[in-house]
């Protein structure tokens, strides 16, 4: 099954990978209990990341996919906080989608998410996009494969994906929102 998603394997040399990380480790951390219910995420730590020059890095990779495929209208007068993430030891994000915030919104909605990886020693983590439901309601999901330290990934805010369980190490990626006008 094809998914309608961007890979830029390697988009980002692994020096700059680990001064992200020297960055992100060093910020407070945030508490996302007031969206997500415990059952659904595990996570470490979870901290925002303002600095341009980071936010650059992935805001070129996902103009590229956009004009390329989604063409969706984005408007950077608004631009959100990078998302870091630290998954330790059993540590995972249930199935959702990044399409917010709800309406009515003094900010524009999400149109694309995407994703960069900034360590790769760990085990499990899996990044997945939803592919299906059966006929029992389960879900089921493709592992995106070769996403690796210093890579990124551009999908549609709208596709439901998840981070399965880590089973080994410390997964820590950085997750880029591109807003824009409500769809017509």
């Amino acid at each position: 099954m094809d998914l309608p998603y961007w890979l830029f394997e390697d988009a980002v040399p692994s020096e700059v990978c680990d001064v992200i990380v020297k960055i992100g480790m060093g910020l407070p951390q945030t508490d996302i209990d007031w969206f997500y219910t415990s059952d659904n995420v595990s996570t470490d730590k979870v901290s925002f990341i303002e600095d341009r020059w980071v936010n650059a890095i992935i805001r070129h990779h996902v103009d590229i996919a956009n004009s390329q495929s989604y063409k969706f209208d984005i408007n950077y007068d608004f631009e959100a906080s990078l998302q870091f993430t630290v998954y330790g030891d059993q540590g995972f994000f249930g199935w959702h989608h990044d399409a917010l915030p709800p309406e009515p919104s003094p900010i524009y909605p999400r149109k694309l998410s995407s994703i960069l990886l900034l360590t790769d020693d760990f085990e499990g983590g899996e990044l997945e996009l939803f592919t299906h439901n059966d006929t029992n309601g389960q879900i089921y999901g493709q592992a995106i494969e070769n996403f690796n330290k210093g890579s990124i990934i551009v999908f549609p805010a709208t596709s439901y994906h998840r981070v399965r369980k880590i089973t080994k190490g410390t997964r820590i990626s950085l997750v880029h929102w591109a807003h824009g006008p409500k769809l017509k």
